[in-house]
């Protein structure tokens, strides 16, 4: 074998060395790309099922509030007070899910078992109505009363205080984000 086909052999096989290494690096290059772009869709998927969940929690509330406010257990039907208690099961299992999906400086978790307690006596008094004026004095039939109108006062006012603290969190345009 002579100089001149042994530099050709060695040209050769360092061509052949070269391309497998830049298709190596290639298809190296295409499936980082690939995981980058699969991160970013996980991403985005888990940030739009916090915001489902979250969004879920706030139509439960929405739902059960809208009930409580014209719901009088003493004229409710059978079938009214049947849906009554369906969406005060889905509300209270939101009412525990949200202390887990806000932060707590955000104070929905708070607010939404403040607004708990408060149905649960505007309830209890419209039920027991009739009970209490034969048995309390009339001083605590109006403490009792007072309190019911105090309730009802904050409940009709609780909507904006929960979208002002769950707004954060249900801002779709932050939730989309961008890549």
């Amino acid at each position: 074998m002579d100089c001149s086909s042994l530099i050709a052999k060695l040209l050769e096989r360092s061509v052949v060395d070269r391309w497998v290494a830049i298709v190596t690096l290639t298809i190296a290059a295409v499936v980082a790309l690939a995981t980058i772009g699969q991160w970013f869709v996980n991403r985005s998927k888990l940030r739009l099922d916090l915001y489902n969940r979250r969004f879920e929690i706030y139509s439960k509330t929405l739902a059960f509030f809208q009930r409580v406010q014209n719901y009088d257990p003493s004229k409710a039907s059978k079938d009214d007070g049947i849906k009554y208690n369906l969406l005060e099961i889905d509300f209270i299992k939101s009412h525990r899910e949200s202390q887990f999906l806000f932060s707590e400086k955000s104070n929905v978790y708070q607010l939404l078992e403040e607004f708990r307690q408060k149905t649960f006596r505007i309830v209890s008094h419209r039920e027991l109505r009739d009970e209490m004026r034969n048995q309390y004095t009339p001083p605590e039939h109006i403490e009792a009363y007072d309190e019911y109108k105090r309730d009802l006062e904050w409940v009709n006012n609780f909507i904006p205080l929960l979208e002002k603290a769950m707004s954060p969190y249900l801002n779709f345009k932050k939730i989309a984000g961008v890549w």
